[in-house]
């Protein structure tokens, strides 16, 4: 079968870009070609991943028993427009129709509904080919909250031959246009392979040379830029690794760790923390600021650049514990896969309540048995405390994370392969 995905994909970061890759690979594997229509080369520097030489290789496949081949929009150039703002809704349309007639497509499947899901309906209108909507969380939590942005995704969604989403948001989809013989309700399926299985730790002095072109690109700022690259190039100490990627602000924890992180170091406790952060080019400057700020983190601090799904797992098992603290987040059902990734990958996962409490395995989730379970992110003299008990005992960093690792093999293995491939697949 030959499917187009409109969707974000790599180099562009986040969970739904990471999803649709891992999606794109296991089509593939099953034998289907897969044409992404993205525009993930033009995505703006701070969440923007860095690949290596041999990272490029990951982007697209072609065997004789299935294909990824990727198109991505280009930028305008010296062409301009007044008000002027990026044409992508324009282009992506323009981009997929050229795909479709070239190749030829069988279903469209927009991911995301800005502006993927909505240029696939159009799409969809245009060629008469079905199409299948998969919605993420600040989509329709955020962006559907915007009046003229419902009724362009009322469009969208009314004339979707399949809408995939979860059971707490049916009644919602069909307030925004949608029927309810359109809908299907997505199951949690498992980990890509890939990410449950035993990865190598991450050498970061890989990636020196592209943290200081990365911080300068996304911030605008030589000045952080350098000190930054000062602060990477001291020698990498041993001990506890503290680690946290993904998306960086008040909601996610980051502060609240940094704030926890320093108690312990002007008490003189070693630790190292690595991160992978990424945001926009000012809630970057304000971070790094932040950091820069305190000599106590200068000296515990590495930093590296944003990095694609597949390395993932490689950081993961360079850090002995993994935070996630998001807390107080907006949108009430979203629902991150990061937990699962470190779960997965044996670090020991530091975890805030309010994930813990969203997750399908939360009665699974034993606080100093097989995770840390952190009731208040904000309070942060007991996140410091926690995170003391941690670095003191490396044998119980060790033994929560083995816990934890045998969690995900058995919650892993009760669930099936990608339904949402087995949703795509039953247009053959």
């Amino acid at each position: 079968m030959k499917i187009c995905i409109v969707g974000k994909f790599p180099p562009i970061q986040g969970g739904v870009s990471a999803q649709v890759y891992w999606t794109a690979r296991e089509l593939a594997k099953r034998g289907h070609e897969v044409h992404i229509i993205t525009n993930a080369d033009e995505v703006e520097f701070g969440f923007r991943q860095y690949f290596r030489d041999e990272d490029h290789s990951h982007r697209e496949i072609s065997t004789t028993n299935g294909s990824i081949l990727v198109h991505s929009t280009t930028n305008l150039g010296n062409k301009r427009f007044i008000p002027y703002a990026n044409p992508d809704t324009s282009k992506l349309f323009g981009l997929a129709t050229s795909v479709i007639k070239e190749y030829g497509c069988d279903v469209i499947v927009g991911w995301y509904l800005e502006p993927y899901g909505f240029v696939a309906g159009l799409i969809g209108l245009a060629t008469d080919i079905p199409v299948i909507i998969r919605h993420a969380g600040s989509d329709i939590g955020r962006l559907a909250k915007h009046n003229e942005l419902a009724n362009a995704y009322r469009f969208v969604l009314n004339r979707a031959e399949k809408i995939i989403t979860s059971t707490t948001l049916v009644d919602y989809l069909i307030s925004l246009g949608a029927k309810r013989e359109q809908i299907k309700l997505g199951k949690i399926s498992k980990l890509a392979p890939q990410l449950r299985k035993s990865s190598k730790p991450l050498n970061i002095r890989e990636f020196d040379a592209m943290l200081t072109e990365w911080i300068k690109r996304s911030t605008d700022d030589k000045k952080i830029a350098d000190e930054i690259t000062a602060m990477n190039l001291k020698l990498f100490t041993d001990g506890v690794i503290i680690g946290i990627y993904g998306k960086i602000g008040i909601t996610k924890g980051n502060y609240d760790l940094l704030r926890a992180l320093e108690i312990l170091a002007i008490k003189g406790i070693k630790f190292s923390f690595v991160q992978i952060p990424c945001g926009t080019g000012e809630s970057l400057r304000r971070y790094f600021k932040r950091i820069l700020g305190s000599k106590s983190l200068l000296n515990n601090t590495w930093i590296i650049p944003p990095l694609p799904p597949w390395r993932i797992p490689e950081f993961l098992s360079l850090c002995d514990a993994t935070c996630f603290l998001e807390r107080e987040f907006l949108i009430t059902f979203h629902t991150p896969m990061i937990p699962r990734k470190i779960l997965a990958s044996g670090s020991c996962m530091i975890l805030s309540e309010e994930i813990a409490k969203k997750q399908v395995f939360k009665t699974n989730l034993v606080d100093e048995r097989n995770c840390i379970i952190v009731s208040d992110p904000k309070d942060v003299k007991n996140l410091a405390l926690k995170l003391e008990k941690l670095i003191k005992s490396p044998e119980l960093i060790c033994d929560i994370g083995l816990h934890g690792r045998y969690l995900s093999q058995f919650f892993e293995e009760q669930l099936p392969d990608n339904h949402f491939v087995d949703a795509i697949e039953s247009h053959k």
